[in-house]
């Protein structure tokens, strides 16, 4: 979801930001920095869309009035929890890969030295 937030906002910015970078450092201090200002305002507004889209849904589904009155309370909590989840599931996919891959090229090595 929030993906293609990151990905568009810094298509554009990395050959401006380079020319105007004093440190000429691939321009990537500056990317940084405005993927982090971009964040902060898109990923709550997006969080709130998609709660309001989710009662929408609820509302259209025909679900009794006590749901369609917490589903956007529920939806503002599960959304960050689900980013957070997936952060932390992705950092340890990542660390997972890295493992296997020392252990695929130090079983490789110790085959080949047998």
């Amino acid at each position: 979801m929030i993906l293609r937030l990151f990905l568009v906002s810094g298509v554009h910015m990395s050959p401006e930001a380079l020319a105007a970078s004093v440190v000429k450092v691939a321009g990537r201090d500056v990317l940084a920095t405005w993927k982090v200002l971009i964040s902060l305002i898109m990923i709550p507004a997006l969080y709130v869309f998609y709660a309001i889209v989710a009662t929408i849904i609820a509302i259209k589904a025909g679900a009794s009035s006590n749901w369609i009155l917490w589903t956007p309370f529920l939806s503002l909590i599960a959304l960050p929890c689900i980013g957070y989840a997936a952060l932390k599931f992705g950092e340890a996919g990542v660390d997972v890969l890295k493992l296997v891959a020392l252990f695929t090229e130090v079983l490789s090595a110790s085959l080949v030295a047998s």
